[in-house]
């Protein structure tokens, strides 16, 4: 067997399962001189994952809003949300205008619950743009997204909450795989 042919095998096995998957350089080369360094054997040859899951990041602009009519069906943005759609994405949107977690708030969406939930209630108050607090009869997405909150952790930044939903989507995508 030709050296290396397992890799070229294996490579072939993930991509026709459609996974991620990284192979890891068998030579290292120094941050400062770019010259190769000694070969080790440290790291195994890839790293693989089953699930592929997309997520879409939006964030609101200097006056806290978030124009979400980009990604709707008529938006500048309609191909991305299809693709969304069709691969089962999130949004993970950030919003507000000071700093998290006191000013900001992050939610994490599947895109489905955006369309079918979200979407009709801001197109009903005529609303193109979405900010974190709700105004008057404004709703914002404190409220509408109040479900899909992520949870702000000092020196680490946002987190997915145990009891988040993306969890038990992760998990059952994983046994349709398995």
């Amino acid at each position: 067997m030709a050296r290396k042919q397992s890799e070229t095998k294996w490579r072939k096995i993930m991509k026709d399962k459609g996974w991620f998957w990284h192979k890891y350089g068998d030579v290292r080369y120094c941050m400062h001189c770019h010259k190769p360094l000694p070969k080790t054997e440290n790291a195994p040859d890839f790293v693989v994952a089953p699930l592929v899951t997309y997520v879409e990041c939006k964030n609101s602009n200097a006056t806290g809003r978030w124009d979400w009519t980009e990604i709707a069906e008529n938006g500048a943005r309609a191909n991305q949300r299809a693709w969304l759609i069709e691969h089962e994405g999130w949004l993970f949107i950030e919003l507000g205008t000071g700093k998290a977690p006191k000013g900001r708030q992050a939610y994490l969406v599947p895109i489905i619950i955006w369309v079918k939930n979200i979407e009709p209630k801001l197109r009903e108050l005529g609303m193109s743009s979405i900010r974190k607090e709700t105004r008057g009869k404004r709703p914002g997405a404190d409220d509408l997204l109040f479900n899909w909150k992520l949870e702000w952790v000092p020196l680490k930044g946002w987190e997915i909450p145990e009891h988040h939903a993306w969890w038990t989507a992760i998990g059952c995508r994983l046994l349709q795989i398995s």
